[in-house]
């Protein structure tokens, strides 16, 4: 009766979000114009910018030919560590840990402590787990903070060039972004370095001048500059 009660309970679920998807889908459809007109809010449209500018940043930094042989060694080992704690769970899981039912006393049939239930082969899998885990942390850390130095630097790519390249939802709905608007390295990078920062926003804001100037002559349009 549990499993029949179960299921028809999952049917239940499963046909209500099929009904409430198509619905989303008929609003949508129906009112394009109406949500093509909603304003963005600008703090929304900053974030999402400089979301963007991270996420390609953090792509171009953790590129495999650009990773250092160090941390290259270290999410290697982490691969196989856990791979290997993987399938030895898997393939010989009865080495692993010792049997045990709902009805099953630890006094009885674990000696009294819990973790007898783990046999060596099992303590060998899950270490190889832990070391695993560890190592991945360490190259997450490692990779965050190269793209963090990246943009602190100005070796990150500018704001415009990620938006022709990868355009987000966002991007797509015609919003002009000035160059050097978000590109505030220091914020993502936590430097009070403010001359150095502000030389790198104006560099960034030249070299986007060029670019759109460019891109004009190609397309036969005057491309106009931002006011500083």
């Amino acid at each position: 009766m549990g499993a029949v009660s179960s299921a028809l309970a999952a049917g239940v679920i499963f046909y209500f979000m099929i009904i409430a998807a198509a619905n989303i889908k008929i609003v949508l459809d129906n009112n394009v114009d109406e949500i093509n007109g909603i304003e963005i809010d600008e703090e929304v449209k900053r974030l999402d910018t400089l979301a963007e500018k991270w996420r390609i940043t953090y792509h171009e930094e953790t590129h495999w030919s650009r990773v250092p042989t160090r941390m290259r060694a270290v999410l290697t080992s982490s691969v196989v560590f856990m791979s290997s704690s993987c399938y030895m769970l898997m393939m010989f899981n009865v080495h692993c840990f010792k049997e045990y039912d709902l009805l099953y006393t630890i006094q009885e049939h674990l000696d009294g402590q819990v973790i007898n239930i783990v046999l060596p082969l099992g303590q060998a899998a899950i270490l190889l787990f832990a070391l695993s885990c560890v190592l991945l942390t360490v190259f997450l850390n490692w990779a965050t903070k190269a793209t963090r130095d990246a943009i602190r630097d100005g070796r990150a790519r500018r704001t415009a060039e990620i938006s022709a390249e990868s355009p987000s939802p966002l991007q797509q709905r015609n919003l002009t972004i000035a160059a050097g608007e978000f590109d505030v390295e220091m914020e993502l990078a936590g430097d009070d370095d403010g001359p150095k920062n502000d030389n790198c926003i104006r560099g960034s804001s030249s070299e986007q001048i060029e670019s759109n100037k460019s891109r004009s002559k190609s397309n036969g349009t005057v491309a106009p500059s931002p006011a500083w």
